[in-house]
């Protein structure tokens, strides 16, 4: 069997290699960048660590069609875009994909975005935080739940809270506190299981509801 791969889903040339150069740099895996939908399921069939697609550029015929191959092919999917359509970005969110990213990103955070949705969890770049947060003024439609800030959390899952609410990644909220990028991860853990959330977008919500940040 294969080792897993890292699959970059884009249309765009430059985004291609400058991703190709990231990955190269930082994690030692083959890089596979199928030319259109049928050569990307047919990677897909051999293990793949992640998948990103480039939302601005894909091969999809439709948005939903997301879903069909996180559910076929069980991977873990990074989306890269620059979310100018705003409203595609909020339907994507309701698949419960793991990552998302903007190319304005660093290489740094491209590269932690990377590591995190590579091992399951939930990635939002800065710029994803500031558009949910956003969302939460201008409408009040289809709200998550308020909670009570009496929710059991320690001082310092409340600060890690705010921080990842604020779009600090793992490493940043680490070196921030002093603390060890495992014991922010179980941090991040419990708080979603405390607050009884299972995503990223739910407690920036969560945090925007109780004044915990400002936008």
């Amino acid at each position: 069997m294969q080792d897993p791969s890292i699959v970059i889903s884009s249309k765009h040339t430059l985004l291609n290699l400058g991703l190709k150069s990231i990955i190269s740099e930082n994690f030692d895996t083959r890089i596979v960048i199928p030319k259109s939908l049928n050569e990307l399921r047919k990677v897909l069939q051999n293990e793949c660590s992640v998948l990103i697609i480039d939302f601005d550029n894909h091969y999809l015929p439709e948005i939903s069609y997301v879903e069909k191959i996180k559910t076929e092919f069980n991977v873990p999917i990074l989306v890269i875009s620059s979310f100018n359509g705003s409203d595609n970005f909020f339907e994507l969110l309701k698949y419960n994909l793991e990552g998302f990213i903007s190319p304005e990103c660093s290489a740094n955070e491209i590269k932690e975005s990377i590591s995190s949705t590579s091992v399951g969890e939930k990635f939002y770049c800065k710029r994803v935080v500031n558009l949910i947060v956003s969302n939460q003024i201008s409408t009040s439609s289809d709200p998550i739940s308020k909670k009570e800030i009496s929710t059991g959390l320690s001082p310092r899952e409340l600060e890690v809270t705010i921080a990842l609410a604020e779009g600090l990644s793992n490493s940043e909220i680490a070196s921030k506190f002093y603390l060890s990028i495992h014991t922010v991860q179980t941090h991040r853990k419990n708080i979603m299981k405390k607050l009884g959330i299972s995503s990223l977008a739910e407690l920036v919500r969560y945090a925007f509801d109780n004044k915990l940040v400002n936008k």
